[in-house]
């Protein structure tokens, strides 16, 4: 897939507040990272859990991160309630409609996108060099102070499948 002709134009969400999450979302921000996930994927939650803590040590109430779970509300409620996730966090459960129009075929799935929605940045599984990328450049485009993604780099492993 081509990034620079991609662009996420529908987005139609639920949030686990149960409202309404459409494409304006991306327009507060600069740039923002969408992330989905499942909770039985282990990648996805090794992912996440590193994510909680870039964000503790960020120190932030920038909504730029948005998790998207591909599992029932219950399952997404219960996840977050115990891993306490600071992130937005939508459903694209039961029909999986964004997920089928990423076309992605593993969790986690990140795409980095701009205030128009166009993907300026996507990986799939866990690939150290590229969620720091992504990351880095989500920091620089927010006009947010540098922050390593990972407080003790050489403990990640460079890659995890999905």
């Amino acid at each position: 897939m081509d990034n620079s002709k991609k662009k996420i134009s529908k987005l139609n969400l639920v949030t686990l507040l149960k409202k309404s999450l459409d494409s304006y979302i991306f327009e507060q921000n600069s740039a923002s990272i969408l992330i989905f996930y499942k909770k039985s994927c282990q990648t996805s939650i090794y992912l996440i859990k590193h994510l909680v803590n870039f964000w503790g040590r960020l120190n932030s109430d920038l909504q730029t991160v948005l998790l998207i779970s591909q599992d029932s509300l219950s399952k997404t409620q219960l996840f977050c309630s115990s891993n306490k996730i600071p992130f937005q966090i939508a459903l694209d459960y039961d029909n999986f409609y964004l997920s089928r129009m990423m076309g992605f075929k593993t969790v986690p799935a990140c795409y980095l996108v701009n205030s128009s929605g166009k993907i300026l940045k996507r990986t799939f599984g866990f690939e150290r060099e590229e969620l720091i990328d992504m990351f880095d450049m989500l920091l620089r485009l927010n006009n947010y102070p540098f922050q390593p993604l990972f407080e003790n780099e050489n403990k990640i492993p460079k890659t995890k499948p999905g």
